[in-house]
């Protein structure tokens, strides 16, 4: 059977030639973007001139002319408004950046679906009010007043955010998608003579829709899918729309396609070997993989085999549990296309317990530290590290003094005593890190990038390049201390340690560990929408429970269902539909 994307290939050279420069190919994401570029590679022979190749973000935001803006930034951006308007009845920093990312998730919704946001915000308002309306006719007590007044500032705050934000010509993702779709002619403009190859499209939004809708009737364009009769012909085996093939059915019915690329009955009609297998526990699961794996005897396939994690919270156990060769006693390699979640990593979480640890303390009248805070970063991995492999028996000596102290809170001074009994340089240097008082984040801040540069260094002299992981956590996190610290300078009075708590969970969550590799070499492990237009032939699924596929999650959002309803705004089921 032929790969979905090494189809494309041929039928690119066939219809475009070598040398088309007019060409843009779209696609949804990287890894089918290197995996067509190959496909394209190995059915040439001589010079070939790549067309252009975008992802769907890449190509809207470039075309737009805005810049996207660090949603961290926003926020910031947000707070200012904040300020603007409620004065001296502005919030603290730190209470603002719990519910600021659920407003430019609403705002971010609103835009990309073409809501009318001055409706969404009136409806949500008078819904709000009569929530909170007394029957007894008794007026609003001073908290439901500033309950509903909240929600009636919310198209303040959008429209102010908007308009800041175009002046700089920055913007967020649905900000900019819903300038291109409402100035579509810049693409006329901009792109003359231009020839589109679609890609793969699924679940697109209304900003979206209108955008390679428009690119659809004005440009000569090719659209290609990769689906099954199963999902969007049913009525053929008598059954209702299938969820997983809805938002393809409603881009042919509503673009009017006719001629289709392409049409498969594979999930009926291939020879297919499929095994189920119960495992108890997670790390069972990932054992199972390297059992799986250790015991096929025939020759696989790399490049053809992935492993796909449902849930991506198995990466780090699967990667420690891979085997080196297969049953057949053959070297086994791995590409891994997806990235370890930074919050995840014990670097991360040393800087979140070492805040915790400042700013608790700080809290605290007498100045004095939490003991079992204290323990808990000695025990963590970072700590570990530091200290060379025949210094570790101090800090368990350490540990027990701390415990055997049987204080729940101890003084610097307390700590300092016990430390010089050592008579240790490294404990003395770490110790005086840990405790230097910071009430000012850049403080912090400097204190954190030296223990950092430390842990660097440690790393690179006993590991000597052999720790891939650990050096791009240290190296990811040190650029987002170093960002923060750029980014708070100027905002430094607003600003204290228990904001920046907020702020580095923000950005943790969001930043991943880039596992280098070779993509197109080795077993590909990948998470679930990572497969999108790739093929394989063995594939090992792991976490196909209810709850993972599809995943259940807080739908965070101030608007209520029955407005996002009436507003075609995205619901929960959308994203399960996916």
């Amino acid at each position: 059977m032929d790969k979905f994307l090494e189809k494309v290939a041929v039928e690119i050279l066939q219809d475009h030639g070598h040398n088309d420069t007019n060409l843009i190919v779209i696609l949804p994401n990287k890894r089918s973007e290197i995996f067509l570029k190959n496909y394209l590679k190995e059915k040439t022979s001589g010079t070939y001139w790549l067309p252009d190749f975008y992802t769907t973000d890449e190509f809207i935001v470039h075309q737009s002319g805005f810049n996207l803006l660090d949603p961290i930034l926003i926020y910031f951006e947000l707070y200012e408004i904040h300020k603007s308007m409620q004065c001296d009845k502005a919030m603290p920093i730190e209470d603002f950046l719990s519910w600021a990312p659920m407003m430019l998730s609403d705002f971010n919704d609103i835009d990309l679906y073409k809501a009318d946001a001055d409706h969404v915000f009136k409806h949500l308002t008078e819904a709000k009010a009569i929530e909170q309306w007394n029957l007894s006719g008794a007026p609003l007590t001073p908290l439901q007043s500033d309950y509903v007044a909240f929600y009636r500032s919310l198209y303040s705050y959008y429209c102010e955010l908007k308009a800041r934000l175009a002046t700089r010509n920055l913007g967020y993702k649905g900000m900019i998608y819903n300038f291109l779709s409402e100035n579509t002619s810049i693409l006329t403009e901009k792109l003359k003579d231009k020839k589109f190859i679609l890609i793969g499209f699924n679940a697109l939004s209304t900003s979206e829709k209108k955008i390679f809708g428009y690119i659809k009737d004005h440009f000569n364009t090719t659209f290609y899918w990769d689906v099954d009769e199963y999902y969007i012909y049913p009525e053929k085996t008598g059954l209702k729309q299938m969820e997983a093939g809805r938002f393809i059915n409603e881009l042919i019915r509503e673009w009017k396609l006719s001629d289709i690329k392409w049409v498969s009955n594979n999930l009926k009609t291939s020879k297919k070997e499929i095994h189920i297998h119960g495992i108890a526990k997670q790390i069972g699961q990932v054992k199972f993989v390297s059992q799986q794996l250790s015991e096929w005897k025939t020759d696989v396939c790399e490049i053809d085999t992935a492993i796909v994690l449902a849930d991506e919270s198995l990466l780090l156990p699967l990667l420690h549990s891979l085997p080196e060769k297969t049953g057949n006693a053959k070297k086994v390699t791995f590409n891994v296309t997806m990235g370890y979640p930074l919050y995840n990593s014990s670097l991360s979480r040393f800087i979140m317990q070492w805040l915790n640890f400042i700013s608790k303390s700080e809290e605290r009248s007498s100045g004095k530290y939490d003991t079992i805070q204290l323990i808990n970063l000695l025990k963590n991995p970072i700590t570990k590290l530091v200290f060379e492999d025949d210094k570790l028996k101090y800090r368990n000596a350490l540990t027990a003094d701390f415990t055997n102290s049987n204080l729940v809170y101890l003084s610097e001074k307390d700590i300092k005593e016990i430390i010089l009994t050592y008579e240790q340089p490294t404990l003395q240097r770490f110790f005086e890190i840990l405790l230097i008082k910071n009430e000012d984040v850049p403080g912090f801040l400097d204190s954190l990038i030296e223990l950092m540069q430390w842990v660097a260094e440690v790393v690179s002299t006993r590991y000597k390049n052999s720790n891939s992981l650990l050096e791009a956590q240290i190296d990811v996190t040190y650029s987002i201390v170093k960002k923060v610290h750029a980014m708070l300078q100027s905002r430094v009075h607003v600003f204290g340690l228990q904001a920046l708590q907020k702020i580095f969970i923000q950005l943790f969550r969001r930043s991943e560990i880039s596992l280098k590799g070779e993509p197109l070499t080795g077993i590909q492990i990948m998470g679930m929408l990572e497969t999108r237009n790739l093929d394989f032939k063995n594939i090992i699924l792991l976490s196909a429970n209810e709850g993972i596929i599809p995943k259940t999650s807080e739908f965070e959002s101030f608007i209520p269902f029955d407005i996002r309803h009436d507003n075609k705004l995205p619901m929960p089921k959308d994203k399960n539909d996916i």
